[in-house]
């Protein structure tokens, strides 16, 4: 492809006029072009500056500031009495010129103009017979503006040329620009290279790719299902995976990935979770268990326990002291009070059969209502009957008092009460 060299110009003092010339060096014909930068910087003299700030502001009060999208300030102007001599604006059809010349304004800068103008490019497609070309940009003589050196560019495109900017005072600067071979050039033609055309050996894409001619280039394009630019020095054309592997693929790496993130937060979550619910259990059996214990220890003062044991401490030569049972014991011996084991009922209470753990056949006497104010007298017997010992008489064997309102009595049975319990 052709290249392009762009080089600015020295430093110096500014001109008036600037000469462009350009050489060919090769017999093929293609085209080229130069040009001193489209859009041009133009200095205002140092007189001019001084003699413009003199104008009264109110001189200019009526004056148009602005032609299309450039504000007009002084000392340049439109219309009658609103410019500076030499500093006058024809604004056509809303686009604003330099007068008397077809320079087109861009831009008002302090001490400085920009402007463009086709007269500053110079385009030929060569022959055979003809390689130089040139170029004339020329200001009027009677001009207040100077082109300026430093801040113009001068750019040259093309094959195997070499371009130079002169200006009547010396003012040099120069550009060249080549290209790789000959071969690089059509003969007879301004086009660009047809790239896609070169013999398969020279093909600047790779065997799979599809060579598509631009302007200017060319472009490799690879074929569906693989990726990549088909140029032989880039990257080629590469196999792509079927879109929807990839897809799945793309999604299980996501799944794996939130998988391996949610993992631990899930873990550690249920593990609080748990320990918190397993905790909250063990407090509620420990509080249950304490209220349980504290409400029998309520129910035995009441029902007089207090009282039995100290009438029991104060008995001498006693053979054997009243065992108070748990409700648990007594739920155990009669298999939670089951109507299977009721041997009879009255008034004041059931009798149940029931096996203690040692294995004593024994009555159990539920009492049905209890009289708070007969506590005295229901302690009394109990420990009458605790010192009886006939074997026709049924011997107490204890009471238990942390029922809410019932007394159970037990009564060891004798030979012939457990032959007729049998």
């Amino acid at each position: 492809m052709p290249s392009a060299y762009t080089r600015k110009e020295p430093q110096g003092k500014n001109t008036r006029g600037l000469h462009l010339s350009f050489k060919h060096h090769s017999c093929h014909s293609f085209m080229d072009t130069l040009l001193f930068s489209s859009i041009i910087l133009l200095r205002m003299t140092q007189f001019t500056l001084v003699s413009a700030a003199v104008i009264p502001d109110s001189a200019i009060t009526n004056c148009p500031r602005k032609c299309g999208n450039v504000e007009i300030s002084h000392p340049f102007g439109i219309g009658e009495g609103c410019f500076f001599e030499g500093f006058e604006i024809i604004c056509n059809q809303s686009i604003p010129y330099l007068s008397k010349s077809n320079l087109q304004l861009l831009e008002i800068l302090p001490g400085e103009v920009r402007v463009n103008s086709t007269n500053f490019i110079a385009k030929t497609c060569f022959s055979e017979d003809e390689h130089n070309g040139q170029a004339e940009i020329q200001l009027p003589e009677e001009s207040l503006y100077s082109m300026s050196i430093t801040k113009n560019i001068l750019v040259g495109i093309g094959c195997k040329m070499s371009a130079l900017a002169s200006s009547p005072n010396m003012h040099r600067t120069s550009c060249a620009s080549f290209c790789p071979t000959d071969e690089r050039i059509i003969n007879g033609s301004c086009n660009d290279i047809d790239e896609c055309n070169e013999p398969f050996e020279s093909s600047p894409c790779v065997p799979d790719a599809r060579c598509w001619n631009e302007v200017p280039g060319f472009k490799c394009e690879c074929p569906t299902g693989s990726s990549g630019d088909g140029r032989k020095e880039g990257n080629g054309c590469k196999k792509k995976l079927v879109p929807y592997l990839q897809a799945a693929i793309a999604k299980t790496q996501a799944q794996v990935g939130y998988a391996h993130s949610v993992t631990p937060f899930l873990s550690g979550t249920i593990l609080c979770i748990g320990l918190m619910l397993m905790f909250s259990i063990l407090i509620y059996w420990a509080r249950k268990k304490r209220e349980l214990m504290n409400l029998r220890v309520e129910h035995f003062k009441k029902n007089g326990g207090i009282l039995l044991k100290q009438q029991l401490s104060s008995l001498q030569g006693c053979a054997a002291y009243p065992t108070i049972y748990s409700i648990q014991e007594l739920k155990v011996a009669t298999n939670n009070y089951s109507t299977n084991n009721i041997l009879g009922s009255g008034g004041n209470g059931t009798v149940y059969k029931g096996i203690l753990k040692d294995g004593s056949l024994v009555a159990i006497k539920k009492s049905q209502v209890v009289d708070q104010s007969h506590i005295q007298q229901f302690i009394n017997e109990i420990v009458i009957l605790t010192q009886i010992n006939h074997r026709n008489v049924v011997k107490l064997l204890g009471c238990c008092l942390e029922a809410e309102v019932q007394f159970m009595n037990l009564y060891q049975m004798g030979h012939c009460t457990k032959r007729f319990m049998r």
